[in-house]
């Protein structure tokens, strides 16, 4: 629905999980961005801008993992929408 709404093209494709973690709402914060290093990987080539949307954030740990590795593939800018905020 974002995509449709600002019109921009959707790649559900983009990025790939490579491994299975423990879910980040059963994690303390500190052990978060831990839990996602290196699970996520770009498929064929990064667009220059990237807008990432998630149903919730609560620490950003999963946007800052995300947008390392599309920089690292390619993309010079990288927004993050989250839909909700949790604790």
């Amino acid at each position: 629905m974002v995509a449709r709404d600002i019109d921009v093209p959707l790649d559900r494709s983009l990025l790939r999980r490579v491994r299975e973690t423990a879910p980040q709402a059963t994690l303390a914060a500190g052990r978060r961005a831990t839990n996602l290093r290196g699970v996520f990987e770009v498929v064929g080539e990064a667009p220059e801008r990237v807008l990432v949307v998630d149903d919730v954030t609560t620490t950003g740990s999963t946007f800052d993992e995300v947008a390392g590795v599309l920089i690292r593939a390619g993309a010079s800018t990288v927004y993050a929408l989250a839909l909700g905020r949790g604790d």
